[in-house]
């Protein structure tokens, strides 16, 4: 990240450049108002609870 943010600092017309995180991003949405798009975001790209509850699941080495 450090070396994108030097090769934009480069440039003649200084485009500035900042680090968010999607998390961020999708808080700030929800801030606008757009309360469906940040919950389906947050769904799709950030919700691990699927995969938790299949980590929970899980039973290895089992015989069936």
């Amino acid at each position: 990240m450090d070396l994108y943010r030097t090769m934009l600092a480069d440039r003649t017309d200084g485009v500035p450049f900042m680090a968010l995180t999607l998390e961020a991003v999708i808080s700030a949405i929800g801030e606008t108002g757009d309360l469906d798009l940040a919950a389906r975001l947050h769904e799709r790209y950030t919700d691990f609870t699927p995969v938790h509850r299949l980590i929970e699941d899980w039973e290895p080495f089992t015989d069936e």
